[in-house]
């Protein structure tokens, strides 16, 4: 079955990627059972999941199915777990700042729908940016060949500027402009920033500086 097979290459890889990321303290990941053929939706499209209490990471195999073609499979499982190990390590840390983050959004954007969907994009650039410069990761590759919707194209876009490597994503195609103005809002907001519980992440974005702890 296709969530043994990528069980064994997280197995294969695990060791080195601890290594690479200072050995946290995590236990050995796991792969979601695939959804059903056809079924789809929002869970088909997040790669990685990290429960912070039990500091589990579980990886989607629906996701890592879906980029055959693209990435080799190794490829796309080592990128999700750079993704996912940084998220525990760096940014948002723990589950309290996660919620810190979530309340300070609320209060620029209002909405708490949009309020999650912001602070989760906050936290998955400052993440992936981090993870770029501190580390080699093939998640530059991963963004490239992700389909992307409006606001997928914003974030590559940082990513772009960020990490100087072409995503393929020109500035005139870029939309979202509404959501643009949000990153950036939310970035240079002083109690945005304070939610950080003392924390540097960048002040602005695009990111001139990478973050640090």
């Amino acid at each position: 079955m296709e969530e043994q097979h990528y069980q064994s290459i997280i197995d294969e890889i695990w060791q080195k990627l601890k290594k690479k990321h200072l050995y946290p303290e995590i236990p050995m990941p796991k792969v979601r059972e695939l959804l059903d053929q056809g079924k789809g939706g929002a869970e088909e499209d997040e790669g990685v999941g990290l429960e912070m209490k039990q500091k589990q990471m579980t990886i989607n195999g629906a996701f890592v199915s879906k980029m055959k073609g693209k990435m080799s499979e190794e490829k796309v499982i080592e990128a999700l777990l750079d993704h996912g190990i940084t998220h525990y390590t760096f940014c948002p840390w723990d589950f309290h700042t996660h919620l810190r983050l979530y309340a300070e959004a609320k209060k620029v954007v209002g909405d708490k729908e949009l309020a999650k969907q912001v602070s989760n994009y906050f936290i998955d650039v400052i993440a992936d940016t981090h993870c770029v410069k501190k580390r080699f990761t093939e998640i530059p590759e991963l963004h490239r060949n992700l389909e992307k919707g409006a606001i997928d194209e914003v974030i590559a876009f940082l990513y772009q500027r960020f990490g100087e490597s072409d995503l393929g994503i020109q500035p005139s195609k870029t939309s979202g402009k509404t959501q643009t103005d949000i990153v950036r809002r939310l970035a240079a907001n002083s109690l945005f920033r304070s939610a950080t519980v003392g924390r540097k992440y960048p002040k602005v974005c695009p990111f001139s500086q990478a973050p640090s702890r």
